[in-house]
């Protein structure tokens, strides 16, 4: 990037000039008139040097263009120390070829070459809804994948879902009561289809959940409850029990044994837990790999908590030998995180049985031994960035050698119609249900304003999913992944403003005026340009620097803003300018111009997981 080579010489002349070395940045000014980048170094230097900055500004100057910058047509100093730059239209001639040449890969860079990071997100449990905060974390979890990999890191997907523990024992007891009560047989959820059966699991739990708070018509509520903490204890013997028989999985643990099993006695027979887990279990992941599909992500790895719960029980038995953990009330095994100015957790409970703490230390293990990461990530909702603080401090006494290589980034609640969304009450939007209310949305709209005429059926219906997709990833990625988001179906679906639908529709549009193009863009030499094409220039040769700067700071906001300046900028200029029609030399440095905007906006809706169709 000439950024970077730029920087590098004015840090080097700082250097000689006054033998300080100083990390340089370049800013591109808001105001064109400013020109395209700026440098306020001398501002930085002026107090240590105890000099007016504007004089170190003309020296730097002087010195620069002794180098004779063919990218540059003027350097300028501005009070009160200033350093700017404009490009010279070679250069802008070299982004346009660079971006035409390198097609679907310019933007990219190296900076990460070399270093090899795990991304976690998504995280869904079995047997539960697909809620609104799984879809939140697979747009923010995808896209960081994406732009990392611009940034030439090698990157594994990982999804960690939660195939035991009280959530599954609850829906457990859910869908047996559900299929008592209504008088189903385990067997008929085969002919059902599989929205249905979600559908089910989902009422199941809801059922459950208001159960173990209020009890039923016949139970009590501590009754509910012991009903379900004894699946809890049946659901572990028969999670292992599946990795024996489909994996060939030697146990670390006897659950069976450590868990009383032949003393214990309940209601519910092994094997009929044991054939609605299984049935449970595969009938929800298959449910997940649509939605995985729909919203274009593909994970490399699939971590279990049933297989990691044996991991970590081992790691926290072995921790407290060596004094790392206590045992508390009940012979509950736990970290003391008020010793570190944080709170305490319980890693293994009362049953002896693992919790999720002591599992995602056994995950953080199990992901080096299949993938020896520099870098882990696990992207989640932030209201556990306490609970994560606590596990990464465990993590530096357990594995001090990955601890460092960890770490948790937590992003902000989505709310809808002024309720916060939580599958644990009942009171949930499923991220298929966001979808698809947006899907039909976008649907209608299409139709109704006749912009779908010349799409079949089959097309219509793929552009309003694409459109779905976008509206709500674009949403949840524009704001800072910390910050809460508002969402409005309404507004994030129009064609007009900072929406995802906008930059699709900027890039479709680009795709309508090149199809029965063909140009040679070598002949193209920029000359005598008006200020609507410059502004779409500007905002071109910025791309690669934003995908670096996404990179470094995880933000895919950061490309979000920027294609959105890019389509308003190519808008402006499209509503101002021939382009077809346009004689020569001008229509082929428009066509041009047009090409390079259909790439950079597709190259930048891949980086945020977003579909670009070529038609709307």
């Amino acid at each position: 990037m000439f950024t970077t080579k730029l920087q590098n010489e004015i840090k080097n002349i700082i250097f000689n000039l006054y033998n300080i070395e100083l990390d340089v940045a370049l800013e591109f000014p808001t105001n064109a008139s400013f020109g395209d980048l700026a440098c306020t170094a001398p501002l930085s230097l002026a107090k240590s040097l105890k000099r007016a900055p504007m004089e170190i500004a003309n020296e730097i100057k002087d010195a620069l263009e002794q180098l004779a910058f063919v990218e540059l047509s003027e350097i300028t100093c501005i009070a009160p120390g200033f350093i700017n730059f404009k490009y010279s239209d070679g250069f802008y001639t070299t982004v346009l070829q660079s971006i035409v040449e390198q097609n679907n890969t310019f933007g990219y860079n190296s900076q990460f070459l070399g270093q090899k990071i795990i991304i976690e997100y998504t995280d869904p449990n079995p047997f539960k809804v697909f809620h609104i905060g799984h879809l939140m974390t697979n747009c923010i979890g995808e896209s960081l994948a994406c732009i990392l990999e611009a940034n030439g890191a090698n990157v594994k997907r990982a999804n960690y879902q939660g195939d035991v523990g009280l959530h599954v024992a609850k829906s457990l007891w859910g869908i047996f009561e559900q299929l008592r009560i209504k008088n189903i047989t385990l067997e008929a959820l085969d002919s059902w289809n599989l929205d249905d059966v979600i559908d089910f699991f989902g009422q199941s739990y809801s059922y459950a959940s208001n159960a173990s708070k209020n009890g039923t018509e016949n139970l009590s509520f501590e009754e509910v409850l012991d009903a379900q903490k004894e699946l809890n204890i049946l659901a572990y013997v028969s999670a292992q029990k599946l990795l024996m028989e489909t994996e060939g999985w030697t146990p670390l643990i006897n659950y069976p044994q450590i868990l009383n099993l032949d003393s214990f006695t309940s209601k519910y027979k092994l094997d009929d837990v044991y054939k609605l887990y299984t049935k449970g279990r595969q009938l929800s992941l298959d449910y997940f790999e649509t939605l995985y599909k729909r919203l274009g992500t593909k994970f490399d790895y699939y971590f279990f908590e049933s297989l990691l719960g044996e991991y970590g029980l081992e790691i926290v038995k072995k921790g407290l030998a060596d004094g790392i953990f206590d045992v508390g009330e009940n012979g509950a095994i736990i970290f003391k995180g008020e010793d570190y100015d944080l709170h305490s957790r319980v890693f293994v409970n009362s049953y002896g049985l693992p919790t999720y703490e002591s599992k995602d230390l056994g995950l953080a293990k199990l992901k080096y031994s299949k993938f020896a990461y520099d870098k882990s990530y696990v992207v989640t909702g932030n209201e556990i960035n306490e609970y994560f603080k606590v596990i990464n401090c465990a993590m530096t006494k357990v594995a001090p050698e990955l601890a460092p290589k960890c770490f948790h980034l937590g992003h902000g609640m989505m709310r809808f119609k002024d309720r916060k969304m939580s599958s644990r009450t009942g009171d949930v939007v499923g991220g298929d249900e966001l979808l698809n209310m947006a899907k039909n949305t976008a649907l209608a709209k299409m139709q109704e304003e006749g912009s779908s005429s010349s799409l079949s059926s089959d097309q219509q219906l793929l552009v309003a999913d694409q459109v779905a997709v976008a509206s709500i990833k674009y949403s949840v990625l524009k704001i800072n992944i910390g910050q809460n988001i508002s969402y409005d179906q309404e507004a994030t679906l129009a064609l007009s403003g900072n929406t995802g639908p906008y930059l699709q529709y900027t890039h479709a549009r680009c795709c309508s005026i090149l199809e029965n193009e063909s140009q040679d863009f070598s002949k193209v030499q920029l000359a005598d340009l008006n200020e609507a094409e410059l502004s779409v220039l500007r905002n071109l040769s910025k791309f690669e620097n934003v995908v670096y700067t996404a990179g470094t700071d995880l933000t895919p906001n950061t490309i979000c803003t920027y294609l959105y300046e890019l389509a308003q900028s190519y808008n402006s200029f499209y509503n101002a300018n021939r382009i077809l029609d346009a004689p020569n030399p001008q229509k082929l440095t428009r066509v041009m111009l047009t090409a390079a905007v259909k790439i950079v906006m597709a190259n930048g809706l891949r980086l945020l997981g977003i579909p670009a169709p070529t038609q709307m």
